[in-house]
């Protein structure tokens, strides 16, 4: 199942790769933008949701340089996760 969220996020990942946007840091709440202001696709991210709706996530937040793009489900919620950890690192280092 992880495979499947990883494959999703790098359908979304080629967007960022052409730019790199400004960072910001959030604060207590994240700035919310619209996804294409950002080089990303609403229609795609609405497909996304669509998806993990079939799926049994709990929550997810996707964010781009300190910019929230996208949310699913209870984020303050705490999950317990496992097995994740390289995949998590592989998305974040990049392939070298």
């Amino acid at each position: 199942m992880h495979h499947r969220l990883i494959a999703m996020a790098c359908l979304l990942l080629p967007a960022a790769l052409a730019q790199e946007p400004a960072l910001t840091f959030p604060g207590a709440d994240w700035t919310k933008v619209k996804p294409e202001t950002l080089g990303y696709s609403s229609e795609k991210l609405e497909v996304l949701r669509a998806w993990l709706k079939t799926q049994k996530t709990t929550a997810i937040h996707v964010s781009i340089a300190g910019k929230e793009i996208f949310e699913y489900g209870d984020i303050k919620r705490v999950s317990k996760v496992a097995s994740m950890r390289k995949s998590v690192l592989a998305m974040l280092y990049g392939k070298y």
